[in-house]
This record gives structure tokens, sequence and C-alpha cells, in this order.
């Protein structure tokens, strides 16, 4: 179907690759994790060098949200962008991959991170994840798989994309839908 925008609108397509949060962001200048405002709203949570956490429009979501709120024209019927999501250090910035709740085939990274946080709770961090998923939707974002695992499909076997396929159903769709 013909898109039919006035003609001094501009449109254009945002795909946003990988919104997870991974380990290997940690400490260089990314946010930690979405996260819900006292309004509701999905907000980036950063910590700085000094410790210091904030809550803010710290990544491209909320950043383009916030300037949504300002000029509601600029999203046609809603439309906001589309996040292609990985699964292997969780989604949003929660540890939501099943390794993080069995403590079985973990990354030095992943093994590491449960060291640091001795009172993590998977089930709370999937339920956080859920409501992030949930707004995000409410708010016109979709989502994509982009593998579990970061995989570039070239070459690689049925078997191969189909247990790594398994495992984003189980670990991403379930809480982005």
């Amino acid at each position: 179907k013909a898109l039919m925008l006035p003609t001094d609108e501009q449109p254009f397509v945002l795909s946003v690759d990988d919104w997870s949060y991974y380990h290997s962001y940690e400490g260089k200048g990314y946010a930690d994790k979405a996260v819900l405002d006292e309004n509701g709203d999905v907000k980036c949570q950063y910590t700085d060098a000094n410790g210091t956490v904030s809550v803010g429009g710290y990544d491209v979501v909320p950043r383009l949200n916030t300037f949504l709120a300002k000029h509601p024209d600029g999203a046609y019927k809603k439309a906001r962008g589309l996040l292609a999501m990985t699964g292997y250090n969780g989604v949003f910035g929660y540890r939501t991959d099943a390794a993080y709740k069995t403590k079985e085939n973990l990354g030095s990274d992943q093994k590491a991170w449960l060291d640091a946080n001795p009172d993590f709770n998977w089930d709370s961090d999937v339920a956080e994840a859920t409501k992030i998923a949930d707004a995000l939707k409410d708010e016109g974002w979709e989502f994509a798989c982009h593998t579990w695992g970061h995989l570039s499909v070239t070459g690689k076997s049925v078997e191969t994309l189909s247990a790594d396929q398994d495992r984003w159903q189980n670990t991403v769709a379930n809480i982005v839908g």
C-alpha cells in the first residue's frame, strides 16, 4: 500500500540493532539498562565512573520518545522503530537468559557478573524486562529476532540455527512477544 504522508514530510525506517546492554558495554559509557521512570515512561539507568546512578534519555529509544512527546506528528500512526533483540546476555540490561538462572554454561563475563551480584533474582529480572517490553509496545515499538547469540547466519547449519531460534523463543520471545 502507498504510504500517504503530507508532501513536506520525509518518511524513514528506524531499526535498532541490539538493545540488550551486554556485559561488554559495562564501564564504556553506555547505559546499564532500560527502566520505567516515575511516569511509567521508558528511560535508561546510567552509572557514571564514580558510581553515581541517574535515570534519563541515555539512548535512542527514550530520546526518540522524548522528541515525539513534543512532536507527535513525527510518528505516523504512533510508529516508532524496530528493536532487533539478541538474548545471550538477556534483554534491555536485565539478565534474563536461562544461564543466569541455572548457572550452567556460563561465560566468564556472566560468572563474574553473578559473583558481583549475589542477590540477583532471575524471576524479578524477567518480570522487569517484561514490563519494559510491554511499555515499549504501548509506545509503538516493535521487536525482531536478531538471533539469540548474535549469529551471522551465513554458513550455519540448520541444526545450529534451529537451536539458536529455540533459545531465542524461550528467553526473548517469552518477554517481548
